[in-house]
C-alpha cells in the first residue's frame, strides 16, 4: 500500500522516523519535505500525491489539530475516499471528522507495538521485494554500539544477510575488541553469557533466533538500523 503523511512541522523529527521505517519496509511513504522538488507548485504536488495514494496517515498533535493545511489535506483525502489512519502522537483535541475513525496510539503504547499496528492497518507494502535474498541484498549499513565501552562497529547490510551469522559476528568482533583493550569491565562477553541487541529506533530487543537460516529483516533488522548491546540479567545461560 502507498501512504501520504499529513503532519505539522512541529512533529518533523518523529514523522521523519516513521517515514524512514515505512520506506525500509517497502511502503511508498510520501513526505512533502522529501518528495516535492525545487520549483514545483506546492499545492498541486500535494493534491496529486493524495490522489495517487491509497492511504493517509494523519499525525495528531496540538499543532497539527490546529493547522488549516493539515485539515485541508485530510478533508480532501476523505472526500476522495482514501483510507485515513489517525496516529495519536501527542495529546490534543481530535477533530470531529477524525474521531469516528479507529486511531493508533503512539502516545501511550510502546513504539514497537504502535508501529506494528500501523503497518497492520496499512496492509502489505507494494514495493517490498518478494524474493528473500534480493531483500537481504539491499543497500545500507547496520551499526552496533557497546554502550559502556563506546565501541562502535558497522556492517554492510548486504554482506551479512543471515541473522545468526550477523549476530555471532557482532559478538566475536566486540569480544576481540575488548580483549585487545585489556578491559576487565566486560565479563559479560565471556562465552555463554546471555546478550541481545536493542533497536534504537523502536526499543525492540532482538535475540539470537532459534530457527536457523533467518535473514536479517526476518528478525526486525532493516538497512540503516542502529543497534546497541543489551545484557540479559548478566548471567550465564
Amino acid at each position: 500500500m502507498s501512504v501520504f503523511l499529513s503532519y505539522s512541522r512541529a512533529d518533523s523529527e518523529f514523522v521523519d522516523l516513521v517515514q524512514r521505517l515505512l520506506v525500509s519496509k517497502g511502503y511508498d511513504a510520501w513526505l512533502d519535505r522529501r518528495n516535492i522538488g525545487a520549483g514545483s507548485r506546492w499545492d498541486n504536488e500535494i493534491e496529486e500525491a493524495i490522489k495517487s495514494r491509497s492511504h493517509m496517515v494523519v499525525v495528531l498533535s496540538p499543532e497539527s489539530a490546529a493547522s488549516q493545511n493539515v485539515a485541508d489535506e485530510w478533508n480532501y483525502a476523505l472526500d476522495e475516499g482514501k483510507t485515513i489512519v489517525p496516529l495519536h502522537y501527542r495529546e490534543c483535541s481530535i477533530p470531529m471528522r477524525l474521531r469516528r475513525l479507529q486511531w493508533i496510539d503512539f502516545a501511550k503504547q510502546p513504539f514497537a507495538e504502535a508501529f506494528m499496528a500501523l503497518t497492520n492497518a496499512l496492509g502489505e507494502p507494494d514495493e517490498r521485494p518478494s524474493d528473500a535474498i534480493e531483500l537481504a541484498k539491499r543497500e545500507g549499513y547496520v551499526s552496533v554500539t557497546e554502550p559502556i565501552s563506546g565501541i562502535r562497529i558497522a556492517f554492510a547490510y548486504r554482506d551479512y544477510p543471515k541473522a545468526g551469522g550477523f549476530l555471532m559476528t557482532v559478538w566475536s568482533t566486540l569480544l576481540w575488541s575488548v580483549i585487545k583493550r585489556g578491559s576487565t569491565q566486560h565479563r559479560a562477553y565471556d562465552y555463554g553469557y546471555q546478550w541481545a541487541l536493542r533497536n534504537l529506533a523502536n526499543g525492540e530487543v532482538l535475540q539470537l533466533p532459534d530457527k536457523k537460516g533467518l535473514l536479517l529483516h526476518e528478525i526486525g533488522i532493516e538497512p540503516g538500523a542502529r543497534l546497541e548491546i543489551v545484557h540479559l540479567k548478566g548471567e550465564k545461560s
